[in-house]
């Protein structure tokens, strides 16, 4: 499980390496900092369905060019679903790669809605086509994949 807690990205947090590449005059941006730092390719992943407690939990892993930054991305849920929809199509036209992952009501009875999203975004992220060098996981705790990783509650609305 390389990565729980951003190893090899500047200490416990991960932060240390952010912040001081901040105070160097790097971009403050996450993606851009790792990228700076050598990790190649970086993913984001975040789930959904977690909080209605009713159907799958949902989660989604992307790897965005630099380049496509212009996207209005930010928290989902403040979004109006034709918003949601529009957007959709336009990350998935500018994404190198995505990949949606599920886990259902019978496995989230087993395991519990908080490891039901783990899994959903661990399933996601190992399901690209494109290995990511780094991937940045909006919420509070890391998942078990053997790439670095920086946890960022509210990343959704702090990335890219």
């Amino acid at each position: 499980m390389a990565g729980i807690g951003t190893s090899g990205f500047g200490g416990e947090d991960g932060r240390g390496a952010l912040k001081k590449r901040v105070r160097k005059g790097i971009p403050r941006s996450f993606e851009v900092a790792a990228l700076t730092a050598g990790f190649g390719t970086v993913a984001g992943v975040d789930e959904a369905g977690r909080g209605p407690l009713a159907g799958p939990v949902v989660a989604a892993a992307v790897i965005l060019p630099v380049g496509c930054s212009s996207l209005p991305v930010n928290d989902s849920k403040k979004l109006t679903p034709k918003k949601r929809e529009q957007l959709y199509e336009r990350i998935l036209d500018c994404a190198i790669d995505a990949k949606i992952a599920s886990v259902g009501t019978v496995s989230i009875d087993k395991m519990n809605i908080y490891r039901a999203a783990l899994t959903a975004m661990k399933l996601a992220v190992e399901g690209l086509g494109t290995k990511p060098g780094f991937v940045i996981i909006d919420g509070p705790a890391g998942i078990e994949v053997d790439i670095p990783q920086l946890t960022l509650v509210g990343g959704d609305a702090r990335c890219f």
